[in-house]
């Protein structure tokens, strides 16, 4: 059964206060956890592109040596161009997870994620991540490529094998059958540069 957090004494909540609100002036995105012990601590991640390692060992990036549920690798912080990414794709033995959710492979950090290697919980910040606007998701249902009616028609005769579930192993449409049923008929398609089109000897009945 893991101990109660340790109570924080006013003075240091407010120290704490004060050492959120000094990195978020810097503008650039850290860390905060906090120890057994109760202690706040304020990790700055860098703004370059960097590869950072989270583990149990003293030496990880993020070291998180107080806690027997984290790997001694357990994990990985990428940042790519202007963001962070979280990976674990099976370094941990018991997994990390953001927001809830268990990672598996990479995912994004959006400001105040909050992370969880073993019994630790970790919060992401990013003060310029917070002012900026969501992509927007299409709704359901969305066409987003417009297709002509002509090229509905070949799509549905495309398709028309799959749909007839009675016949198995249904074989696609001819070139002649798909010309047909998007022209119309040899026999009663209009005339082409004012001349009548003449229908090959295939065309006429046997005598």
């Amino acid at each position: 059964m893991t101990d109660p957090p340790p109570e924080v004494s006013v003075a240091d909540a407010v120290a704490d206060l004060r050492a959120l609100n000094e990195a978020e002036r810097t503008g650039s995105p850290f860390l905060v956890l906090r120890s057994p012990d109760g202690r706040q601590h304020v990790r700055a991640l860098p703004t370059e592109p960097a590869t950072l390692t989270v583990g149990r060992r003293a030496e990880a990036d993020v070291a998180l040596v107080w806690d027997a549920e984290v790997s001694r690798l357990h994990a990985l912080l990428e940042r790519v161009g202007d963001d962070w990414i979280l990976v674990d794709d099976g370094l941990s033995r018991n997994g990390s997870f953001l927001d809830g959710a268990k990672v598996l492979g990479r995912r994004r950090l959006r400001d105040g994620c909050r992370l969880v290697f073993g019994e630790t919980v970790v919060t992401f910040h990013d003060p310029a991540d917070s002012q900026s606007q969501p992509t927007a998701s299409l709704p359901m249902g969305a066409a987003t490529v417009p297709v002509t009616p002509t090229q509905h028609k070949v799509l549905v005769e495309l398709c028309r094998p799959v749909n007839e579930s009675a016949k198995r192993f249904s074989c696609p449409c001819s070139h002649s059958s798909m010309s047909d049923t998007i022209n119309g008929p040899l026999l009663l398609r209009p005339h082409i540069c004012g001349r009548p089109r003449v229908p090959s000897r295939r065309h006429w009945a046997a005598p």
